[in-house]
């Protein structure tokens, strides 16, 4: 009898030990410090899809429902914004974005809309009117896709206009560049100079003297030259990219590939609390060597400043861009016979990338947008997860643009994120069939045959060579929707088989890009004890005509239940 008292007693004890733990486990409601009410609230959870208030206590979500539920954890001091019906989604998370280069990208010469080359050079002509003798001329964004002629251009003319000042004008989104001779001649660059590995220095066929014309990691040979950058102009560069990605509804960032001196500045505007965003960054390597070495012999790093910082993901490139015909492909350029384009990083080294990372704990990031490329980075993938097993490693391709149709399904397989950025569609529907033909082209920009085989798809811009409104998360969310230009065109959307829905479409730039950062426990949707990072719309992005998608604007971003950007037209006043 005794004995049983005892068991009764330790189950009773067993059970509030249990349930008390089970409720500190759950965000303690309390008085709100702000409110959401009247609101078309999306929070991408299945039990609860809309919702139209919900409240914030310090940086987490504590509840969400009606409008009377939420009123319930009102205090004297919860800060009570009425949206009047307008759109609240999770913050939106762009997998892939150059942050450094987006502030940049505010200071360029660009010459994405110059239809021929031409008025590429009328537009330099025009810049050098006002250049100091010797100084560099930067422009960006031309591509031949937008040419009446689709050659690639030389240097011949561009040396005529610019004798006194060396012009780098970077162009095929960034994997090619059209330097003078002026340039070439501080670079070292002459009719001897070899091929870097993984880049191209083209020559005229009858005098071997480069045209001017640089492709890939060749562009490094001048790049490495230019005037350097200062600590404190690369840091306000990056506290202007932070404000602008914030106006776009950003909240969070993966930025695909730093040096030592971006993350040491990243870390300082954490100590003085000026990096008013979520960043997800990876190491660059050049590929198997000290570098990687030195890093993977300290742990990642993981949610530094209270989640505002992580740096646990390494990448490298296997290829090149497919509108430069650097993309590593199985079989020839259709618009070039014999080119295959380039291969940066061999795929017995790729394994041993992967390999090293996964046992050091680091996720793998490749870049990848050849059907080659793409089947390398599987391959040797495959191999490297066989050999050590990794309980949940979610390794990344970047870009994933041109796959065969049988390594579709491998992505679901190996458990692979496809890291994709449907803007790029919209970029390059002008010229990528005439790069690889019709047939390669089911399975180009294949993200609806990706998710229907099991394949998270995590959404991003990587447009640094454009304007920075290519950037906005909500054009690429139309480009996935649709698969048009922002005029609509072509009716019925290119390859349309490969059109996804809106929620689709949304997930990618929310839920399953916190998954690509093993974050999806903390941002992504909106649910009690996630992070309150909020994007406020101006309309509903879900029932909104197609064509309208691009011009909803971002009323509000809320970062950790602090409004960190207001529309000077909308009701928000910043908390910051």
């Amino acid at each position: 009898m005794l004995f049983e008292c005892y068991l009764k007693f330790w189950a009773l004890d067993m059970i509030f030990f249990i349930a008390m733990a089970c409720q500190s486990s759950r965000p303690k409601q309390g008085t709100a410090d702000l409110v959401l009410i009247n609101g078309n609230i999306i929070t991408l959870e299945e039990k609860s899809p809309k919702v139209e208030a919900l409240a914030v206590k310090g940086d987490r979500l504590i509840i969400l429902g009606t409008n009377q539920e939420i009123l319930k954890v009102k205090g004297t001091q919860t800060k009570v914004i009425d949206l009047g019906g307008k759109t609240v989604i999770p913050g939106l998370i762009d997998s892939h974005l150059h942050l450094p280069l987006l502030g940049m990208g505010l200071k360029k010469i660009y010459l994405d809309k110059a239809a021929d080359y031409q008025q590429v050079l009328e537009i330099i002509e025009e810049v050098l009117k006002k250049a100091k003798p010797g100084q560099w001329i930067m422009g960006s964004g031309w591509h031949t896709a937008n040419w009446k002629n689709k050659e690639f251009p030389d240097n011949g003319e561009l040396n005529k206009i610019s004798q006194e000042n060396p012009v780098f004008l970077s162009g095929m989104a960034t994997h090619a560049a059209l330097v003078n001779k002026k340039a070439l001649a501080l670079a070292g660059i002459n009719k001897d100079t070899p091929d870097p590995e993984g880049g191209r220095i083209l020559h005229d066929p009858g005098s071997r003297e480069p045209t001017g014309l640089l492709l890939e990691k060749a562009q490094q040979l001048v790049t490495r030259i230019f005037p350097q950058e200062t600590h404190s102009t690369r840091k306000e560069n990056i506290l202007l990219s932070i404000q602008t990605a914030l106006k776009m509804g950003l909240t969070s960032i993966h930025d695909p590939g730093e040096d030592a001196d971006t993350i040491r500045i990243y870390k300082e505007l954490l100590k003085e609390n000026a990096l008013n965003i979520r960043l997800y960054v990876m190491f660059l390597i050049p590929g198997d060597g000290d570098l990687l070495e030195r890093i993977i012999r300290n742990k990642p790093e993981i949610d530094l400043g209270n989640n505002r910082l992580t740096l646990r993901s390494i990448k490298f490139l296997i290829d090149g861009a497919l509108g430069a015909r650097g993309a590593a492909l199985l079989s020839s350029y259709s618009d070039k016979k014999g080119e295959m384009g380039l291969v940066a990083v061999p795929e017995d080294e790729i394994f041993s990338i992967v390999k090293k990372c996964l046992s050091a704990g680091y996720q793998v990031a490749m870049h990848a947008i050849g059907d080659r490329a793409n089947r390398m980075a599987l391959d040797a993938s495959e191999r490297a997860q066989r050999e050590v097993r990794s309980a949940d490693p979610r390794l990344r391709i970047e870009h994933a643009q041109i796959l065969a149709l049988d390594d579709i399904p491998r992505f679901s397989r190996l458990g692979m994120i496809a890291s994709m950025q449907p803007i790029h569609c919209l970029m390059d529907m002008a010229f990528a069939e005439f790069r690889v033909g019709t047939e390669r082209m089911k399975g180009a920009y294949a993200w609806k045959s990706l998710m229907e085989s099991g394949t998270v798809i995590a959404g991003g811009s990587d447009v640094p060579d454009f304007p920075v409104e290519y950037s906005n998360p909500l054009w690429g969310i139309y480009s996935a929707v649709t698969r048009q230009d922002l005029e609509g065109k072509p009716e019925g959307g290119w390859y349309p088989g490969q059109r996804v829905s809106r929620l689709e479409a949304l997930k990618m730039y929310t839920i399953h890009a916190a998954y690509a950062a093993f974050e999806e426990n903390l941002k992504g949707s909106l649910a009690p004890g996630k992070l309150a990072d909020l994007t406020v719309l101006s309309h509903d992005l879900m029932s909104i005509p197609e064509r309208e998608i691009p011009k909803i604007e971002v009323l509000a971003t809320i970062l950790g239940g602090k409004i960190v950007y207001a529309h000077p037209k909308s009701q928000f006043t910043p908390d910051l």
